[in-house]
């Protein structure tokens, strides 16, 4: 699938994406818009957050785009090329996964933390920060992640903010990063393996909602571990090293504006 747009060289465009499908033919964004779109996406992350910046977007997407070629929901790219890392052969849970779900798993990824202000959602509740207030105490920096993000689908993606279903499942890997829900995920994840078991692998017999319910937590347990994995952020060597500094940093800076406050060592260094 190609698209031409005027400012490429004999007015066609990089291939974007190896994908075809009615679906996503109606999603396309041709080169020069989603290179405006990545942009802004780019501008709406906060430069003086240590951790939770664009670098993390770029992580957390790589991580994601391997994971889904790795399960055979993506096709290897560029597609001439051979890897080394075979694909696995497909979970029954995998085979519940279209490329249009793929599409939103990496979309969920470029959004995911959009406007991070370098505190975690611990922090913002016991200060009883105007977001906290705003979303309950619920999941706060997440559902501010799924406003702030639709609102620059709604301006450089439309299609893709107009799409209920595709924001639907957006919504819910973004909420999903919430690490407050972390051992919930873990508990369903538990409780889908002993389902898969028990039917023995075969799907056929689960109806529409199971199977769309199952397809959330997939596409959830994902982007979890996408956003907690580090697999770009710098050499391997110095991974660990890199990823803990910066893990100090993000904690150290938890303090709110007028004077240090107590708060429990937990609800400082959990992401």
């Amino acid at each position: 699938m190609h698209y031409r747009c005027q400012s490429w060289p004999n007015g066609q465009s990089p291939r974007v994406s190896p994908l075809r499908g009615c679906k996503l033919s109606l999603l396309t964004l041709c080169a020069d818009e989603l290179v405006v779109y990545l942009l802004a996406c780019r501008t709406a992350y906060n430069e003086f957050v240590k951790y939770h910046n664009f670098r993390h977007v770029v992580d957390v997407l790589q991580a994601l785009f391997h994971f889904l070629v790795r399960i055979g929901t993506l096709p290897p790219y560029p597609s001439k090329e051979t890897t080394s890392l075979p694909v696995s052969p497909k979970s029954p849970i995998a085979d519940l996964l279209q490329p249009v779900d793929a599409l939103t798993l990496l979309i969920s990824a470029i959004g995911h933390d959009v406007g991070h202000p370098g505190v975690n959602n611990a922090f913002l509740v016991a200060l009883n920060a105007p977001l906290a207030q705003l979303y309950n105490d619920r999941s706060v920096l997440e559902s501010f992640h799924c406003a702030a993000y639709s609102q620059i689908l709604r301006r450089y993606w439309p299609k893709a903010f107009s799409d209920a279903t595709l924001r639907k499942l957006m919504i819910n890997n973004i909420l999903a990063t919430d690490m407050g829900l972390h051992f919930k995920y873990m508990s369903d994840l538990g409780s889908l393996q002993q389902k898969i078991a028990h039917d023995k692998g075969v799907t056929d017999g689960w109806n529409g909602k199971m199977k769309e319910d199952q397809k959330d937590l997939a596409c959830g347990v994902l982007i979890k571990c996408a956003d907690i994995c580090n697999v770009v952020s710098c050499p391997p060597s110095r991974c660990g090293v890199t990823t803990f500094n910066m893990t100090v940093r993000l904690a150290s800076s938890q303090l709110p504006p007028n004077g240090p406050i107590s708060l429990p060592t937990s609800s400082v260094i959990k992401a």
